[in-house]
């Protein structure tokens, strides 16, 4: 989908980006947007709060309650990608029973793709 939107979109909406960038690298996500911008807006910055945000979080949420058990193999070869990609986002997922670390990485996975899949159907 990622792709689709990249080769057919004449803009991209980035998503809450500043919640999830690393600070470390030494340049500001506004920044990125601003020079990805410069000759034409690219990049839309959209932000999600309020009820739609809820909405999304609640039904992610139930999404997740009602799940299988992601197959270890699986488990781990996302576990894999998602440090290959380096991918640092971790929502409070404190609406859930606790869990191992290594098993809040994979729900965190899980319930970014359940918020998107949620907002896509309302």
């Amino acid at each position: 989908m990622f792709f689709d939107l990249l080769v057919l979109s004449k803009q991209l909406p980035i998503i809450d980006y500043g919640t999830t960038f690393d600070r470390n690298v030494g340049v500001d996500s506004d920044d990125i947007v601003q020079k990805c911008n410069q000759n034409e807006q690219l990049l839309v910055s959209v932000h999600v709060c309020g009820e739609a945000s809820q909405l999304s979080r609640n039904a992610a949420f139930q999404l997740m309650k009602d799940r299988t058990l992601v197959p270890e193999s699986i488990a781990d070869d996302l576990r894999e990608d998602m440090l290959a990609l380096e991918y640092k986002w971790t929502p409070n997922l404190s609406g859930l029973q606790c869990a191992p670390e290594e098993d809040l990485q994979v729900l965190r996975f899980l319930y970014a793709w359940g918020a998107f899949h949620s907002g896509r159907s309302q």
